[in-house]
């Protein structure tokens, strides 16, 4: 019935987009093609490169794409606006994103969450779930609050359990109960380099006019579960890391998760103490200039949308989330 509804207003999206321009902000994270090696595959998260280039295709059939600065500024627009946002900092947007963005000649502000780009060896929650989800064999001896014992790697059910204790630390225990679980899993295990970018690689994408770099914080944690000091020193942190690295960072943001759990009254403050242009989230809304700039939301992109389906998310999402909300 999803697959249904999302054809019907899909075929519908054209001529919606032609009654009233609008501004969006688009959210991405890694993308995909036959053959490139991915040792942490996410679906979700993780955009084919062929449905990319239809994606951006279609959206410039009644839109221009902008940047930020753009988008938070301008008025009267005959045509819709979009700005194209990637965020964390893996390899494959080099690799497989950023070719066709330049080729359509598609300005993108990429956020950075700087330590796993200064540590290859460190593995967010989320990859470690996915590389664990795809072994299929060995062992760990874990002695955690919840997880304690020995766990089979061959077992789903174990396996499944391990990855939603990773999610709820990373979603609602302190960053030290996390960095620890972790930690102790990596030590037992042959997990490959992160599939990030290194430093010398975000200095050489700032040859490309079309890409910007910004702070994605340093270690993408929960901001809601840090002290206010905290918080300022992950916002500071990456974008000192980025200026030293030579990446000419942008005085935009993006919050990790970037729900309103992940993030409180208090980090909007700091954010705007800071000297930040403005911070993006992933609240789905159009955007608007006249919006909260430490609050502009964004529709993240799943990566097992087919063209029908983006279409109607894109345009229509918001609308539905509005009167959701009108309703509620």
């Amino acid at each position: 019935m999803k697959r249904l509804i999302n054809t019907i207003t899909g075929s519908l999206a054209p001529f919606a987009t032609g009654l009233k321009s609008r501004k969006l902000v688009l959210c991405y994270h890694r993308f995909s093609s036959p053959g490139y090696t991915d040792a942490f595959p996410s679906p979700v998260s993780t955009t084919p490169a062929a449905e990319l280039e239809k994606q951006i295709r279609w959206l410039a059939s009644f839109a221009d794409f902008v940047t930020l600065d753009t988008l938070a500024s301008s008025k009267h627009n005959p045509r819709w606006q979009i700005a194209i946002t990637i965020d964390d900092g893996y390899k494959d947007v080099l690799d497989l994103g950023m070719p066709l963005f330049e080729k359509h000649q598609v300005p993108v502000t990429w956020f950075i969450a700087t330590k796993a780009v200064q540590d290859p060896k460190w593995i967010p929650w989320w990859d470690l779930s996915a590389w664990l989800g795809n072994q299929g064999k060995g062992k760990l001896n874990l002695n955690d609050s919840i997880l304690n014992g020995e766990f089979d790697l061959s077992n789903k059910t174990q396996v499944g359990h391990i990855c939603s204790t990773l999610r709820k630390r990373a979603l609602s225990d302190t960053k030290q109960g996390l960095d620890n679980l972790v930690a102790n899993i990596v030590t037992q295990l042959n997990i490959p380099a992160n599939a990030f970018c290194r430093p010398t690689e975000l200095k050489a994408a700032q040859t490309s006019s079309f890409l910007q770099l910004a702070p994605h914080t340093h270690s993408h944690p929960n901001l809601a579960l840090l002290t206010a000091e905290q918080q300022r020193r992950e916002f500071e942190e990456s974008f000192k890391l980025l200026s030293s690295w030579e990446a000419s960072p942008q005085n935009w943001l993006a919050y990790p998760f970037g729900k309103e759990w992940a993030r409180n009254q208090e980090t909007l403050k700091i954010v705007e103490e800071l000297g930040f242009k403005g911070a993006c989230t992933t609240n789905i809304d159009y955007a608007s200039e006249q919006g909260n700039r430490y609050t502009i939301p964004r529709i993240s992109i799943d990566g097992r949308w087919d063209l029908q389906t983006f279409k109607s998310r894109v345009v229509f999402a918001p609308l539905k989330n509005r009167l959701k909300k009108r309703f509620n």
